[in-house]
């Protein structure tokens, strides 16, 4: 604590998007991770959410500018790393092939829907999370 500021001092907030942006100027000084960054941005909101601060105050515009490069950055590790892989499942039916000849037409009707359905859960639970994972801006 430097000389000449009282505790009240510390505690009163004069300009909460000038407090936030430095803080995310120190994280990029630090060369903190984006993903660090993103986590650290959402918590010091919920937070001062929490304290009562208005959501204008908490995300101005400089905010939103600052946090355009974390959230492309972690957004675009995300997009390269899905749920699923849909080769796996394909070349193990694939693989399976040949006893699809001996199986009956209602067993092999059975396989047909059974790996639609598989493929159809793997995307909706690959929508799902896109979904639930938006970045603040909505994006």
């Amino acid at each position: 604590m430097k000389q000449g500021k009282s505790w009240e001092d510390l505690m009163t907030v004069k300009d909460l998007e000038v407090v936030i942006s430095n803080f995310q100027a120190q994280q990029g000084r630090s060369k903190s991770t984006d993903a660090n960054t993103n986590g650290c941005r959402t918590v010091i909101g919920m937070l001062l959410r929490i304290q009562g601060f208005q959501e204008k105050e908490i995300n101005g515009f400089v905010l939103k500018q600052m946090m355009k490069k974390p959230q492309y950055a972690t957004r675009k590790k995300r997009k390269e790393q899905p749920i699923y892989k849909q080769g796996v499942p394909l070349k193990y039916i694939q693989g399976r092939f040949g006893f699809i000849e001996q199986l009956s037409e209602q067993q092999h009707m059975a396989c047909v829907i059974s790996s639609i359905m598989a493929f159809a859960t793997l995307c909706l639970t690959e929508i799902q999370r896109a979904k639930a994972t938006r970045n603040e801006d909505g994006s």
